[in-house]
């Protein structure tokens, strides 16, 4: 079995380095050989598996390419029991955010709201779990100044899932690189299994919404589009105030790690 955590040739920081023809015409080779030698072929997200049937030689080969999903540990989430906090409306943003990552859009969204009143900075707090570039850090505190910002650069993993947990809205920026379609970060799993709503932003037609579109109040959206996200984080708010408090935590609901690997032991079972 030849596993695929990342695209080959086309992932997207080869094109950052100074490589000859040489280096990738050898790279293609390489590639090519491991996928037409492989029993079987595994990777993270159907469109990284589009890509790969793509390069199977043999058209009954094409078969032998299948994706799972990462998925989430459901042991994390099992004894975690949401604390919302009702005075607040709880933005969260867990993981790296680098200037690869831009939230303009989002920050613009927040900032209409607010002007025309249809949101109180003193009921909003966003918090920031994890490393955040300097400039979106900036960005927030000058466009934003009114609202509760605060940035935990460290946090054990079970206090983060704690925190996302009690969050009412959770928020991710996936990287805006070539590439960016295949993008499916390890944060949106554990997002999932909270069920909370999810505001994502990068690429519409990615595996990103392909995934998300399965969940109530959750999406992607194209950093463009900022009435969307305008009006996505309108509704959720909107929720928020009537006293929504979400679905809830599913801790071994679709994509929980224990049904992943049931769904990768059938693909070991069918190996010919």
């Amino acid at each position: 079995m030849a596993d695929f955590r990342d695209p080959w040739t086309e992932v997207f920081y080869n094109k950052l380095f100074f490589r000859t023809q040489w280096a990738d015409r050898k790279d293609q080779k390489l590639e090519s050989e491991v996928i037409n030698s492989a029993d079987s072929i595994l990777t993270i997200g159907p469109s990284m598996a589009e890509i790969l049937k793509e390069k199977v030689v043999a058209p009954s080969g094409k078969t032998k390419v299948n994706f799972v999903y990462n998925g989430y540990d459901a042991e994390v989430f099992k004894n975690l029991k949401a604390k919302k906090v009702h005075d607040k409306f709880v933005i969260c943003h867990l993981g790296v955010l680098s200037d690869n990552q831009p939230i303009d859009s989002f920050v613009e969204a927040m900032k209409k709201l607010l002007e025309k009143s249809l949101m109180k900075a003193s009921q909003i707090k966003i918090l920031l779990i994890g490393r955040i570039a300097p400039n979106i850090l900036n960005l927030i505190r000058s466009e934003l100044p009114q609202i509760e910002l605060v940035e935990e650069s460290y946090m054990t993993h079970a206090q983060a899932m704690q925190e996302i947990v009690d969050s009412d809205l959770l928020f991710n920026s996936l990287a805006d690189v070539p590439g960016g379609k295949y993008l499916i970060s390890g944060k949106l799993m554990e997002y999932i299994a909270t069920g909370n709503p999810i505001l994502c932003l990068g690429e519409p037609t990615g595996d990103g919404q392909s995934l998300l579109s399965q969940f109530e109040n959750s999406k992607v959206f194209d950093r463009s589009d900022k009435d969307g996200i305008y009006n996505f984080i309108l509704r959720i708010h909107q929720l928020w105030q009537s006293g929504d408090k979400g679905k809830g935590i599913d801790a071994d609901g679709l994509y929980s790690r224990r049904r992943m690997t049931k769904k990768l032991a059938e693909i070991l079972s069918n190996i010919q």
